[in-house]
């Protein structure tokens, strides 16, 4: 009964951990980095924990056999040790450089220590740099130990300067998020080190995959997959809150579409189109403020909700992109050129078919005059 008191904690972590994997097989594509990263982030958790339980059994048994087979636990414990920390350093640097070649590139960095940390691990019997199991057959702690401590340290400063790098790309919600991803493992972790014998540490690396799959489902809900912006549902959501905020709310809005789009797919292949549509929902992002709203509407249709309700503000953020999309041109070896028609007002009604249709019939308008130019 001790033993299960000592474990219980773990045994309900397998059950969550393997409930998110099979959650997460079903649901999503695996050819997506961030995909194969989480997988491999659970997979390697539920080994650590089923190593955490062997730990908590095995320890403080004095028959020699069972000492030898509490070693080799130990010894594959830290061997798979580096792949749980390393690949939730990598998914969390992931969410913040959204740059698959920077993090292969780190990757190696990785392999490189995977090596280093084997040998060290391998060879403990000789030097027990990493750990021992006294005559009472209890564990303790190596130097090494410290190394992977300060390591996992490094790797979470990285995590906040690639934060801080990359500021002006990441929305308040995305840094938030990291944020707050960061705060089981570390306190878990610090727990686990000051306090000998307790598991910790995987309790809040499963808090951490937790958090990550109530994002996955909030975004495959909320998120345009093409784009990563966000979706038509969100958007009418967003919009009837703003429209029901009070009785003299106004709320301007833009509608963006994409000039001669069926041309680049009929010219250039439906791939060629959706990149089109990556790069414009990119554009436009970029040119965004905080606080303002970006949704894919529909197609190669687009809906800004900035936030301003001041006709002459909005003239000047319509001028904004405009400049943005022209600049892209200028430097970019597409073999078309991106244009935009916008439609753009301030309503003061409550209805929100009523402020997509003004904002649909200005679009047309300007389409229309581009076309009888």
């Amino acid at each position: 009964m001790h033993i299960f008191f000592k474990i219980d904690s773990l045994l309900l972590c397998i059950v969550v951990l393997i409930f998110v994997l099979v959650n997460t097989n079903k649901k999503v594509e695996h050819r997506h980095v961030t995909t194969k990263l989480f997988i491999g982030l659970i997979i390697s958790n539920i080994l650590m924990v089923l190593l955490e339980i062997a730990w908590q059994v095995l320890e403080g048994n004095t028959f020699t056999n069972m000492r030898n087979v509490f070693s080799i636990v130990m010894l594959v414990y830290y061997i798979i040790h580096p792949f749980a920390t390393f690949l939730a350093f990598f998914y969390l640097d992931y969410q913040i450089i959204q740059n698959t070649k920077k993090i292969l590139k780190r990757l190696k960095y990785f392999w490189v220590f995977v090596l280093i940390n084997l040998i060290v691990v391998v060879t403990n019997p000789l030097h027990q740099f990493v750990f021992t199991i006294n005559q009472k057959g209890f564990y303790e702690r190596g130097l090494w130990v410290g190394v992977l401590w300060l390591i996992g340290c490094i790797l979470y400063l990285i995590v906040l300067l690639d934060i801080n790098i990359n500021k002006n790309k990441l929305d308040s919600r995305k840094k938030r998020y990291i944020l707050l991803l960061c705060i089981p493992i570390l306190v878990g972790g610090l727990l686990q080190l000051l306090l000998l014998g307790i598991s910790t540490l995987w309790i809040g690396m499963t808090l951490f995959i937790l958090f990550i799959n109530a994002y996955l489902q909030n975004t495959l809900v909320t998120i345009d997959y093409l784009t990563g912006i966000f979706n038509r549902r969100e958007l009418d959501e967003y919009v009837n809150y703003k429209l029901s905020k009070s009785a003299d709310c106004q709320i301007s809005g833009v509608f963006v579409d994409i000039d001669h789009f069926k041309s680049i797919n009929d010219n250039h292949g439906h791939l060629e189109g959706d990149e089109a549509i990556r790069l414009t929902a990119n554009i436009i992002n970029q040119t965004l403020r905080k606080g303002d709203f970006l949704s894919r509407y529909g197609g190669d249709e687009f809906v800004i909700i900035p936030n301003i309700n001041d006709s002459e503000k909005l003239e000047r953020l319509i001028a904004a992109i405009r400049k943005s999309v022209q600049d892209f041109n200028e430097k970019s070896s597409k073999p078309y050129r991106l244009s935009l028609s916008m439609g753009y007002d301030t309503y003061s009604g409550k209805d929100k078919d009523e402020f997509f249709a003004l904002l649909d019939k200005h679009m047309y308008e300007e389409k229309r005059r581009k076309h009888s130019k």
